[in-house]
């Protein structure tokens, strides 16, 4: 992967366009064996996406034609990337990376809102016994909290009420709390 990338440093999404902060370019995300490439034009990215491919296949790997998207941002009529195989890659609006919706924020944090009160039910029995409040916040915090925080976003005014409004809810139901 180093070497398919080291080739291609030109190529990557730019960031830090200030002053103050040097830019810099960003052309992957890994983690075991996904990846996630970047850049700001289309033939910069399939550049990088073709130099890949044919490092991995050079050690017997391929890319995994299914799993393989194409998320574009900003762009009112994407051009199509295209693989090796001149095969263009299916184009999405948001796709699940390591677990967490990218491209669409609100899908996110509905998902996460989703999983963190199916984590909140589980504990229902720790909920309405005789344990004193501050233990089963512990609780709530260590195993509920996560599930609806873990991430990053930017958020809207909007998006940050949804978060907050459910976090409460669920602490109420903690607490038991006439809603």
């Amino acid at each position: 992967m180093r070497l398919a990338l080291e080739k291609q440093q030109d190529s990557g999404f730019t960031v830090g366009l200030s002053k103050r902060v040097k830019t810099k370019k960003i052309s992957d995300a890994e983690f075991a064996d996904d990846i996630f490439l970047l850049a700001n034009t289309v033939s910069e990215i399939e550049e990088l996406m073709q130099e890949v491919e044919t490092m991995s296949m050079s050690v017997a790997l391929k890319m995994n034609e299914i799993k393989a998207k194409n998320l574009v941002e900003n762009i009112k009529k994407p051009e199509k990337i295209m693989n090796v195989d001149r095969k263009p890659l299916e184009l999405v609006e948001d796709f699940l990376y390591l677990g967490a919706k990218t491209g669409n924020t609100e899908g996110d944090i509905v998902e996460k809102k989703s999983k963190a009160w199916v984590a909140c039910h589980s504990f229902r029995s720790v909920w309405k016994s005789d344990l004193c409040k501050d233990l089963k916040i512990c609780v709530f915090v260590a195993a509920v909290e996560p599930a609806l925080l873990c991430g990053t976003w930017t958020l809207t005014k909007k998006l940050t009420q949804m978060v907050d409004g459910c976090y409460t809810r669920m602490l109420r139901m903690v607490l038991i709390i006439n809603q």
